[in-house]
């Protein structure tokens, strides 16, 4: 049964402080991705997009390493875009809630972001709502910029839902070559 939205986002709010713990304390997954990213950054980004920034740490440390860059972390949890406002603030972060990337309003011109990036997302996000991701990543991407997203392996989320069924998420998806060739092909990356 697929979560409603109202259930998902509950659940989003809800892990907010272990978000907070990531952070303080480190999460290795995370930190790897993270370390990925950056090598795959483009070496002089004037904007940047995170998918799922939570509360915030990425896309704040992302400014503090590229002053002149404009980050905009998108989360749908109101709980963690509250807490990214407090705890990460930068000059040149900007975070945004809402239900659907649809539903967001990038203001000033189309915007063209140098990287887009989603770090353990992809998975959450429901079979009927990628569509919608892979339209913004499409519309918003700059020519040249560069799409980066890490998730789990199937191998791993088979893992997960037998030996640590509690870090199973309301929507939790296997990401397979099929859905990479997928995404590809419809954000024309």
């Amino acid at each position: 049964m697929v979560p409603s939205k109202a259930e998902v986002k509950a659940y989003y709010d809800e892990q907010s402080l272990r978000k907070i713990k990531d952070y303080v304390v480190g999460n290795a997954r995370a930190d790897a991705a993270t370390a990925a990213l950056m090598r795959w950054m483009p070496s002089n980004p004037a904007s940047v997009f995170e998918v799922g920034c939570g509360v915030g740490y990425t896309s704040y440390h992302i400014a503090s390493i590229f002053y002149n860059c404009q980050v905009t972390g998108f989360d749908i949890s109101e709980k963690s875009i509250e807490i990214a406002r407090k705890l990460f603030v930068h000059p040149h972060t900007e975070y945004i809630q809402a239900d659907q990337l649809r539903d967001i309003n990038l203001l000033g011109a189309k915007p063209a972001f140098d990287m887009i990036f989603l770090i353990d997302v992809l998975e959450h996000i429901p079979l009927n709502e990628r569509t919608g991701l892979f339209n913004f990543i499409k519309e918003n991407l700059s020519p040249n910029g560069r799409v980066f997203l890490a998730c789990p392996t199937p191998a791993f989320l088979a893992w997960l839902k037998v030996h640590d069924p509690a870090n199973i998420q309301p929507v939790d998806e296997d990401i397979t070559p099929v859905v990479l060739q997928l995404m590809a092909e419809e954000t024309k990356t």
